[in-house]
């Protein structure tokens, strides 16, 4: 895009008249997408160029398991603050989260919390479907959930035991790690996150951290294992530097805990699925590694789709080390493509076919065909 018309490729966050300080307002899904092509990018997030039609798609059946996650962790960790004997009345574990609360956490030694954890997520499903049918009509939201036909209500139904399945998946994760933040939003007028060379804004869906104030940062995706497998592997090919994956939004996630909130350390950033056979992803630091899988540490001739991030790697990153350069090499590579974003640069170039799947623009010379 020539200079004169650059200035409409990047546009003012709504209710301002300019750039904050010459930066973009991105979330870490708009990133992704530009890293996947910039043309998609242009189109999905500048044109707008989508289908504006609700229905039973993954979109808004994602955004109902997110809801449904949040309310039970949140619903479990509150009646764990509750049954306490030795937290006071005022007592808020996210001002405090590294202080363990028995019972706030699902654990495979623990059935009588994991047997509430899910009476507490079939109420919650009931309760949040209830209220997508209320907001019917007049009141409709663009991703309401409410299912009109048989083949809805059987995906309805395999939802519901996915979500209750992940809890006796999730119960081997996470060991000693207790969730604290739950959709977190951040990027708020008043609220400014700088990443890249942008202003970010966004949720984060779960941050559980431990007693030494380790903190995992979780994004839901309602993919099933083989969909992790081909999207949400973040190994690289060499420990000494870096190359981004195709899915950076945990990554991104990361660093925005980290500076939001500089009392905790981030040991790592993964991606939890909530469909299927459910599976993880992301990068783990190498000393957490045991305790952020669990169970599900495998086993050396099997696949992972976890990073294993070298505690010693300084990752290109003078003085750093471990998570923390691995974070930052991450940002510093994704600030060349946010310049190239301000530079006008939006040219069709998809990373790969499966960049194209969900690109509304048919006609696309640079099309890969599936």
């Amino acid at each position: 895009i020539g200079s004169s018309n650059r200035a409409l490729v990047v546009v003012p966050p709504e209710g301002r008249a300019e750039l904050l300080d010459g930066k973009p307002l991105l979330s870490a899904s708009q990133i992704e997408s530009y890293l996947e092509c910039p043309y998609k990018w242009f189109s999905l997030r500048r044109l707008r160029l989508q289908d504006s039609d609700a229905g039973f798609s993954p979109m808004e059946t994602g955004t109902f398991a997110h809801r449904v996650m949040e309310v039970t962790h949140r619903e479990l960790l509150r009646q764990a603050v509750e049954a306490s004997d030795v937290l006071g009345e005022d007592f808020d574990p996210e001002e405090t989260p590294a202080v363990a609360i028995p019972g706030s956490r699902l654990s495979e030694g623990d059935g009588k919390t994991r047997e509430l954890a899910r009476r507490i997520l079939s109420q919650t499903f009931d309760e949040e479907l209830r209220h997508q049918s209320i907001r019917e009509g007049k009141r409709s939201r663009y991703q309401a959930f409410v299912p009109h036909t048989a083949k809805d209500r059987d995906l309805l139904r395999t939802l519901r035991d996915d979500l209750l399945s992940e809890l006796d998946f999730e119960s081997g994760l996470f060991l000693g790690y207790e969730p604290r933040y739950f959709e977190w939003n951040f990027g708020g007028r008043d609220d400014l996150v700088e990443y890249a060379g942008a202003y970010l804004t966004g949720t984060i869906d779960r941050v559980d951290v431990d007693r030494h104030g380790q903190a995992v940062v979780i994004d839901y995706k309602h993919k099933s294992p083989t969909g992790f497998t081909r999207e949400y592997d973040v190994s690289q090919p060499d420990g000494s530097s870096l190359s981004l994956p195709r899915r950076v939004q945990s990554l991104i996630y990361g660093q925005v805990v980290r500076r939001r909130h500089p009392d905790l350390r981030v040991t790592a950033a993964v991606y939890l699925g909530t469909r299927g056979d459910h599976a993880i992803a992301g990068a783990v630091s190498a000393n957490a590694l045991q305790n952020v899988l669990g169970d599900h540490v495998p086993h050396r001739e099997e696949a992972c789709n976890a990073l294993t991030v070298d505690d010693s790697a300084s990752y290109g990153m003078e003085g750093e080390r471990g998570m923390d350069a691995f974070l930052d090499a991450t940002e510093e590579a994704i600030r060349e493509k946010v310049g190239e974003l301000l530079d006008g640069n939006i040219e069709a170039r998809p990373k790969d076919a499966e960049a194209c799947s969900y690109c509304p623009v048919m006609n696309c010379d640079r099309r890969i065909s599936r």
